[in-house]
């Protein structure tokens, strides 16, 4: 049995069944510890998983993502449609690469019944042609017309932000 805190709860033992915490978090309070970690302050475990690309504008034929737009995914299947993340998931893990942008903008994915306006970014970027990749992690909502877990993803910034936009799932949290 690992270290209790002086409210009897033992840390290392919700970080090894949260996954979420990072490991500096052992010092904080209990408090802090659930702050961080929404979903296992929830009574939900994670559940890690081989990365898949759930989606890729590149591929898509709508292309980049443009400043003030914004469109719903489901995250539960790779781009091809295969189920990987069971419809009971409350939230997923994610990595969200730009590539290509244009100008200065930000990116977020938010639940999919989250309504705008967006207040939240994921990533920024300061200048055209800049790549890049940030780890996350967003509750999904349960589309009622396909049953999946879905989110919203959107861009802002300057008036001709855009960008490409590519989304790995790396785990979901589930009760």
């Amino acid at each position: 049995m690992g270290q209790q805190d002086e409210q009897g709860i033992d840390r290392r033992t919700l970080l090894a069944r949260g996954g979420a915490v990072a490991a500096g978090a052992l010092g904080a309070t209990v408090a802090s510890v659930a702050a961080a970690a929404p979903a296992l302050a929830a009574g939900l475990g994670f559940t890690p998983m081989t990365p898949y690309r759930s989606y890729d504008s590149r591929n898509d034929p709508a292309g980049k993502i443009r400043s003030g737009q914004f469109f719903g995914l489901q995250l539960i299947s790779d781009e091809n449609g295969n189920p990987k993340v069971p419809v009971e998931a409350q939230a997923v893990t994610f990595n969200l690469t730009v590539t290509q942008t244009e100008t200065v903008g930000y990116l977020g994915l938010v639940p999919g019944n989250t309504p705008p306006p967006f207040t939240v970014s994921n990533i920024n970027w300061v200048a055209s042609g800049v790549d890049l990749a940030n780890g996350g992690t967003t509750a999904i909502a349960l589309d009622p017309d396909s049953g999946s877990g879905s989110v919203r993803v959107y861009c802002n910034g300057a008036p001709t932000a855009g960008t490409h936009l590519i989304i790995d799932v790396t785990g979901y949290f589930s009760a």
